[in-house]
């Protein structure tokens, strides 16, 4: 039978409207639930997984320790177990030193199908070093143990403690071990040596209230030391070639540096140049700045003589704050004397600086500005040398 042309079309569209009904049917027909639930049932779904993950790993921790655990067992056999852990805490509390040691076991703590739990007693007499030291021990073996009381008291006629405690041992039905203990190390304690602890716990006093050591007290920063606070303008010369020299003492050193014009010079932590030398002062330039100096001030500090303010000391012996001098008889023009002093050199009033040698350091001296040793002003006395005039009479001895 031959199907006209109308026919096929209609058979297509009808087979094509099957299609989707069946489509529709296996897609929302089987699940009348909406896609916002879908989504929500996705959701909770995923979060169960993750909690059974999380459980899984969990378990598997508790299987590790539980390993870890049958390692570090007392033998599984409780009786055996007790005989062993007995033996091993006597011998540590009689090498630590303990005296009249007395080791009991009597009593089993608790007994289940997977574990028994021992319970022991210890008395002795030791000294705070020594229970420091079978603590020390007790905590580093890897058994599973602990010591749950303990009571030391001091004894009034010695300086030894009276000691006793109690420790509790496990014994897991599924032990590794079965006839003797555990070589595994604990790791509980935070110091690596016994030395440690001791120097905490046995150098200080066990019964009185613990102080805490006193803060460490900072020394004050001394200032640093620097030659350039004591060197000082001592001169100005003039050569004879007609050139100025300028010359600064370094006392820490103990040298004299002559320096002409634009020459350097570096004292301590100053470095510098003579940019002009004057009749009466010096110019010196140090970095950017000039100062002007006259002779007897300082180079650190122009116009005073001494070190910066706040150092009027120097750690060496005589080189502290320059005393402040008067004139020195003799460096003035010969035979000058100042008006108001017939006699007796005259100190300089506050302020007011001592008179510069105009001469130079080569000018001569005659007797006459002299001061008189005995007093007396007027005449003169040759010496028993014949050298020397000394200006005044020597008192006779008569």
């Amino acid at each position: 039978m031959t199907l006209k042309k109308r026919e096929k079309v209609l058979a297509i569209v009808a087979g094509a409207a099957v299609l989707l009904l069946a489509g529709w049917f296996l897609l929302y027909a089987g699940d009348g639930r909406s896609f916002a639930r879908l989504r929500q049932d996705r959701e909770k779904l995923l979060s169960d997984v993750q909690k059974k993950e999380t459980r899984v790993e969990a378990a598997n921790r508790a299987v590790a320790r539980l390993a870890a655990w049958q390692k570090r067992s007392l033998p599984a056999d409780a009786s055996i177990a007790r005989s062993l852990y007995q033996q091993w805490i006597r011998g540590v509390a009689e090498k630590a030193g303990f005296r009249q040691l007395n080791v009991g076991s009597s009593e089993t703590a608790w007994r289940t199908k997977t574990a028994t739990l021992l319970k022991f007693t210890v008395r002795g007499r030791a000294s705070l070093g020594q229970l420091v030291q079978f603590l020390f021990v007790f905590y580093s073996a890897g058994h599973l143990h602990q010591i749950t009381q303990m009571d030391v008291k001091p004894r009034a006629d010695s300086e030894g403690l009276d000691v006793e405690f109690t420790a509790e041992a496990l014994s897991l039905a599924t032990a590794d071990s079965k006839d003797q203990l555990s070589n595994e190390r604990g790791g509980r304690l935070k110091l690596a040596s016994l030395s440690d602890y001791s120097e905490k716990i046995v150098d200080r006093n066990f019964f009185a209230p613990y102080a805490p050591p006193p803060p460490e007290r900072e020394e004050p920063s001394r200032p640093k030391f620097d030659p350039s606070q004591y060197a000082f303008v001592t001169a100005i010369v003039e050569e004879r070639d007609g050139r100025s020299q300028v010359w600064l003492m370094d006392r820490t050193a103990g040298k004299t540096l002559k320096l002409g014009e634009g020459e350097t010079f570096a004292i301590g932590s100053v470095k510098g140049s003579i940019k002009t030398i004057g009749q009466c002062d010096v110019v010196v330039k140090i970095g950017d700045e000039e100062r002007r100096l006259t002779c007897g001030e300082s180079l650190r500090r122009g116009g005073t003589g001494g070190p910066p303010e706040g150092d009027e000391s120097d750690p060496r012996p005589g080189f502290g704050k320059p005393e402040s001098r008067g004139p020195r008889p003799g460096f003035g023009e010969p035979g000058e004397r100042p008006e108001d002093d017939p006699g007796e050199p005259r100190s300089p009033e506050a302020g007011e600086r001592s008179p510069r040698p105009t001469g130079g350091f080569g000018a001569s001296r005659s007797s006459g500005d002299r001061p008189s040793r005995y007093g007396s002003s007027g005449g003169s006395r040759r010496g028993r040398g014949g050298g020397r005039s000394w200006g005044g009479e020597r008192p006779s001895r008569e």
